[in-house]
């Protein structure tokens, strides 16, 4: 076991950060001659990481200025994004690239007068933001379900091009089906500390907050901490609910065969933005407006459709009560349609949204036979 230096809590060995409090767990002290060799070793990783590894992310990185007129005069607009990230980015069978944002960033460029886009990959997520800096220079944007963040000084951001959150994820035939039901539990985030930070301020009492990879170094999955089967087999640890971004909550979920449900939508808002060299006022008014002639398309519902939309058998919604008035989706109808008929305008569609945000993650993704509430 370890304890934890802050609290006094005894965590699993393995553990890195305290279930408790989630100060970094310090490792068991080995004699100095290890420290030396391991110390040696890193340095020369490092050394070689600083000059060979072309996706070396910098500690501080600059913004270069006239980044517009630069993709205009190359007519190609060169997107960072992490290699292999469905379903925003990926390789399909045919060996091209796919996914929600390449499509959308392609239909934004277009409407820029940009006809080509071309993805710059990277397996270092991290690395992804300075992939527009005058240091590295291989990158003009970046996208990958970045929420804006000041910590990276150098980058502006655009408008949200797609609004997700948390969800709460269980084994099927849990009993938990909201946040007042981790009281108590054991539960998995993905390794941020913005999840965590949000666990620890929504729950009350919480038996443990885990943090996760979305896949372990010896390929375990983030789900299958959910799974106690699962979990001894690889020695990994239990958790009773995971809270974790929809849209790669998603993805993760089909491979468990109906194991898995998620129980809630939209915990939180996370408004994904477009990352961009920061003090290009122009690249950011452009992107801006052909963003939202794209989003206020009939294309823009299409792509939501097509690649952020869930098998409803991975979802397992609360009942509603009998003193809820409950509208059952019938084909072609749409929040829109659905305001019309109750609430007299298709305008008012925000307001049965708002009703149902827990129940559906996008106002674009619901599906026949639907349970919504009508306020």
């Amino acid at each position: 076991m370890k304890k934890c230096k802050n609290c006094s809590t005894e965590n699993l060995k393995e553990a890195v950060y305290c279930a408790d409090c989630g100060t970094k767990l310090s490792s068991p002290k080995k004699p100095i001659m290890w420290i030396v060799i391991v110390a040696v070793i890193i340095a020369a990783c490092a050394a070689y990481y600083w000059y060979s590894n072309e996706d070396f992310e910098l500690l501080e990185c600059s913004a270069p200025e006239n980044v517009l007129e630069s993709v205009k005069e190359n007519g190609v607009l060169r997107v960072a994004v992490e290699s292999e990230a469905p379903p925003f980015n990926y390789i399909n069978e045919n060996g091209k690239p796919e996914g929600f944002e390449y499509e959308l960033i392609t239909l934004v460029a277009k409407e820029m007068g940009i006809n080509s886009v071309k993805l710059e990959w990277t397996n270092n997520y991290e690395a992804i933001p300075c992939m527009i800096s005058i240091e590295n220079n291989k990158a003009d944007i970046f996208m990958g379900g970045y929420v804006a963040n000041s910590n990276i000084a150098h980058a502006a951001w655009s408008n949200s091009y797609y609004e997700d959150g948390y969800c709460l994820i269980v084994p099927d035939g849990s009993a938990i089906t909201n946040l007042n039901d981790l009281s108590g539990k054991n539960i998995g985030v993905y390794n941020e500390d913005a999840a965590f930070d949000f666990v620890k301020e929504k729950v009350k009492n919480p038996k443990g907050i885990f943090r996760f990879e979305d896949e372990d170094e010896d390929g375990t999955w983030m789900m299958n901490h959910l799974l106690e089967p699962l979990s001894r087999k690889k020695k990994c640890q239990l958790v009773d609910a995971i809270v974790y971004d929809y849209v790669f909550a998603k993805e993760e979920i089909k491979e468990s065969d109906g194991e898995i449900k998620i129980v809630a939508f939209n915990l939180n808002r996370l408004p994904y933005q477009i990352g961009l060299p920061k003090n290009n006022y122009e690249l950011l008014k452009e992107i801006n407006r052909a963003l939202a002639i794209v989003m206020n398309s009939a294309q823009y519902p299409n792509l939501v459709k097509k690649y952020l939309d869930f098998d409803p058998q991975s979802v397992s919604l609360p009942s509603l009560g009998s003193d809820v008035k409950i509208h059952i989706v019938a084909a072609g109808e749409s929040l829109g349609s659905i305001a019309q008929s109750y609430l007299g305008s298709p305008e008012k569609w925000t307001d049965i949204w708002d009703a149902n945000k827990t129940r559906i993650p996008n106002p674009n993704l619901i599906h026949v036979n639907d349970e919504l509430i009508i306020p």
